[in-house]
């Protein structure tokens, strides 16, 4: 395996740990916090460039991967092999085409996973904001009912208050009445 292929292999290797470590059940907060250190790392920055770098690289080598693959398929049908050198033929065939399909599925698999690893890591860095905004929301909820409660609480003290000075007034009424009636006895 030339050292190009190599490489592509450490970076498919690398990506399948990342996508297992980002895949594990762990709490929001660890999440939130493995999230936050490859967001805001300097490094993290030249790692993404590096490697998008290498996704072109690695494009680069599946074509040409592809390209081999089909030269192989379309030279060993085309050529004319006599009959004492088809084993020989054969085997050197199979040999070059082991390892161009090898490297096309290498090269395939490092530039899908690399994709899946991207597009995860962004769905995750979205689910955990919108689980924050909902932690947010449920605290301003239960503030909110705390609020209602307490402006329903109000509510029914308001109705007795206002039962209670119709009662006030109504005794009131009749004190006057009574007291009217009282001078009036006396003035008589």
């Amino acid at each position: 395996m030339t050292i190009y292929y190599m490489i592509v292999f450490i970076l498919l290797m690398l990506e399948i740990v990342s996508f297992v470590i980002l895949s594990l059940p762990l709490p929001l907060k660890v999440r939130k916090a493995i999230l936050n250190t490859i967001s805001h790392s300097p490094i993290a920055g030249k790692i993404e460039h590096t490697l998008k770098i290498m996704i072109i690289c690695i494009l680069i080598l599946f074509s040409d991967s592809v390209r081999r693959v089909v030269r192989m398929n379309t030279e060993f049908e085309m050529s004319g092999i006599a009959a004492g050198s088809v084993e020989n033929a054969r085997a050197g065939f199979k040999a070059g085409q082991f390892y161009a399909q090898r490297n096309l599925y290498l090269c395939g698999s490092a530039l899908f996973l690399s994709l899946v690893v991207n597009r995860y890591y962004l769905s995750l860095k979205s689910l955990i904001a919108t689980e924050e905004k909902l932690e947010a929301l449920q605290t301003e909820v239960k503030a909110s009912k705390s609020d209602s409660k307490s402006l329903e609480e109000l509510d029914t003290l308001r109705s007795k208050l206002e039962s209670r000075d119709k009662e006030y007034a109504t005794l009131a009424d009749k004190y006057a009445e009574a007291t009217k009636t009282l001078e009036k006895k006396k003035d008589i």
